[in-house]
């Protein structure tokens, strides 16, 4: 590792633990209390519901996935350096930054990675950790903005159809649902579901060898589960030369335009109860 690199990942730790210690800064202020009265009796209150739900959403979200069994990497879009969007678990899968990055805030604590659509992807070259044949699992957190559109989640493909040189897809494919795509020789085997347009969606997905592919979307209106048991492959192809890309397919092509927040991957089958909990652990910071 060059001593940029080195410098680069300092620099992305330390803006994480500062923006850490921002969020504590907040949440001790909120453990302030104020006393009303009312006719009955006297009562506690926080002085701002709003902000400490956001926060305690906040850390949520840069916890709750390094807690799943066999993850590969998580990535949270708010901090990068030296050209590098930081793997937020020990295993240093940072990724290479392509195209324009642009920063924004939602509210006084959400930041998150404006991809543009035309040139902005993530992409890390392949490497044992992440040559899965097996069980795998995804989650993130993001917004795509035009319907009609390919929306590329996380991936190792470098096409959108099923082939030898294809791993797996997860994206929201121009019919608006939300797709995991796991290919096998030749043949790919897909499960759907649909999400909306234009608002922050929670998508999770898992391949259980042999067994099923499954989908969940959380959303404001709800949660919503998409099932495929039919001829689901025993393992998935290994493609060393193909890398692991958000925001687009390998090599640059397919490319999404919208909001990422967070994306994880894992080399384990993680249930509907694992990925509920994490949705409602972490929408207040996109919903309130």
């Amino acid at each position: 590792m060059n001593d940029g690199m080195i410098r680069g990942n300092d620099q992305v730790q330390n803006n994480f633990l500062q923006q850490a210690s921002d969020v504590n800064k907040r949440l001790e202020a909120l453990e302030k209390i104020v006393l009303t009265s009312s006719s009955a009796a006297l009562k506690y209150e926080p002085l701002n519901t709003v902000e400490q739900r956001r926060a305690q959403a906040w850390m949520a979200m840069h916890t709750m996935p390094l807690l799943f069994p066999h993850v590969r990497g998580v990535w949270l879009m708010n901090q990068w350096a030296a050209g590098l969007m930081c793997d937020a678990t020990s295993q240093g899968r940072h990724m290479t930054t392509h195209g324009t990055l642009a920063f924004a805030q939602q509210n006084t604590i959400l930041r998150y990675l404006a991809f543009d659509g035309t040139s902005t992807y993530l992409s890390r070259a392949s490497e044992a950790g992440l040559e899965i044949t097996d069980s795998l699992s995804l989650m993130g957190w993001f917004y795509k903005t035009t319907a009609g559109t390919q929306f590329p989640i996380l991936s190792k493909t470098n096409s959108l159809s099923s082939g030898a040189t294809q791993a797996w897809l997860f994206t929201v494919g121009s019919s608006d649902n939300l797709n995991l795509t796991v290919c096998s020789g030749s043949t790919g085997v897909v499960v759907t579901t649909p999400v909306p347009v234009g608002e922050w969606v929670f998508g999770a997905a898992a391949y259980s060898p042999s067994a099923f592919l499954r989908v969940y979307s959380g959303t404001r209106d709800g949660w919503d589960v998409g099932e495929n048991t039919t001829s689901i492959p025993a393992s998935i192809n290994n493609p060393t030369t193909i890398d692991l890309t958000i925001g687009a397919i390998h090599g640059g092509a397919a490319f999404a335009g919208g909001n990422f927040a967070m994306a994880a991957l894992m080399n384990s089958i993680s249930n509907e109860t694992l990925f509920r909990t994490v949705f409602d652990f972490t929408k207040d910071i996109f919903y309130t």
